[in-house]
């Protein structure tokens, strides 16, 4: 029986092959995993323990779950303070990378990497529970 690849998995897919192109930065190992193991570790944009799924997935148009993988998969993986902080300016810079390729207006661009910005100082401030989750000190 063939399998049918979910809305997840298929951007899943999207994220590897950004990652195989160079178009975003992140571990190699992403590529390796298969969909449905990656599937339960990268929930996208905002904390999967969270009860509320608040963090919109979109910059103004700009789909940005492509970061929020990668960056899920290094959270997953590290295991030092340094690699934390790795991790977070990775994201930042695929977030400014998503944000440049699928913007034109430079006023728009500006408002964007604004609102990517807080993305990136909200991981780098709050995401100390997530990346220690599952992981001794």
């Amino acid at each position: 029986m063939k399998h049918t690849f979910s809305k997840h998995e298929q951007r899943l897919e999207q994220t590897k092959m950004l990652l195989m192109s160079h178009s975003l930065e992140g571990l190699r190992s992403f590529v390796k995993v298969p969909l449905s193991e990656l599937a339960l570790i990268c929930n996208g944009c905002g904390a999967a323990d969270s009860k509320w799924d608040y963090i919109p997935d979109r910059i103004i148009g700009s789909y940005i779950t492509h970061a929020c993988f990668l960056h899920d998969w290094e959270y997953y993986l590290g295991t030092t303070k340094k690699e934390k902080e790795e991790a977070d300016q990775r994201f930042k810079r695929n977030l400014l990378k998503i944000i440049k390729i699928k913007s034109t207006s430079i006023v728009i661009i500006a408002l964007k990497y604004s609102i990517a910005c807080l993305y990136y100082f909200g991981v780098k401030k709050f995401g100390k529970k997530a990346f220690w989750r599952n992981k001794t000190r």
